[in-house]
């Protein structure tokens, strides 16, 4: 946008439990000409009118080569409890400092985003819970990895895996817990429907190029969350199948996905839904 390969990232979602989610995210890869980029990221999230977290995320870091970077960053969040019947929540302040690595390979295949990217970062935080007067120290890690593999012609397999985990000696309280599912990650669940302090899953997903327009999906994920606050530790799976197709404002992705846990009966009424829009200008 700015001849210098900035890039300025805006995410809105509403989810079906009223939950908002607001990502604001800024990137200027080459600060002064140099090696040395610069990334701000604010994130919102809201649950109905129970409570808030707001999150801001200022990094710096040092691109190895066209493919590799290495930063360090801060982390600022505040959560605010609302309604004050919500007793599973608290009041709290974070701060702290982490470092993180990404790796990228870009695709010949104008459908996929990537060939490669890998994801990794640790962070330690200090927690200030408000009205109990309390500090505590945290540590948490998080990984991400994609690769799109091509088995031969119009065959290609997609790999995916992601995982985080927060530790700390006291016990977490529920709106500071880690949020996924849905489109993006554990699908056949709703957006951020699934709430955890440690989660993996890992998905395989074959495509099906229809010359370089559009091509068919089918997946499998598998995962698992750990809960402390309610004991829970479900063992996850997710399969469906999607269409993925370029229109005139950017790629299309429609899929259908029905995820549920483990030793739970299969219900065709309990499929989803998902679509969306990728468009890059």
């Amino acid at each position: 946008m700015f001849n210098g390969f900035e890039t300025i990232n805006l995410y809105w979602q509403r989810n079906p439990d009223k939950g908002q989610t607001f990502d604001l995210q800024t990137d200027i890869p080459y600060l002064f000409k140099s090696n040395v980029g610069l990334n701000m990221k604010v994130n919102i999230f809201r649950q109905d009118s129970t409570f808030a977290n707001v999150k801001a995320l200022p990094a710096l870091y040092y691109h190895i080569n066209n493919r590799n970077r290495i930063g360090l960053r801060g982390t600022f969040e505040t959560s605010s409890i609302i309604d004050t019947l919500y007793v599973q929540g608290k009041d709290y302040n974070k701060r702290g400092i982490g470092i993180w690595f990404e790796m990228t390979e870009p695709s010949d295949v104008d459908l996929f985003l990537y060939k490669t990217r890998l994801n990794g970062g640790y962070d330690y935080l200090t927690t200030t819970y408000t009205k109990d007067n309390i500090n505590a120290h945290q540590n948490q890690f998080y990984f991400f990895g994609e690769y799109n593999y091509h088995i031969s012609g119009n065959h290609y397999l997609n790999i995916k895996a992601e995982g985080a985990m927060m530790d700390s000696k006291i016990e977490f309280s529920t709106n500071e817990l880690y949020r996924f599912g849905g489109w993006n990650s554990m699908r056949g669940f709703n957006e951020n429907s699934l709430a955890a302090d440690f989660y993996y899953y890992g998905g395989l997903e074959y495509r099906y190029l229809i010359g370089n327009q559009a091509f068919f999906d089918f997946f499998g994920q598998y995962g698992q969350l750990n809960n402390k606050s309610l004991n829970l530790k479900p063992k996850l799976y997710s399969v469906g199948l999607g269409f993925n197709f370029f229109i005139p404002i950017g790629l299309m992705s429609f899929q259908l996905s029905n995820g549920n846990e483990f030793g739970n009966p299969f219900k065709f009424n309990d499929i989803k839904i998902h679509w969306g829009i990728l468009s890059r200008f």
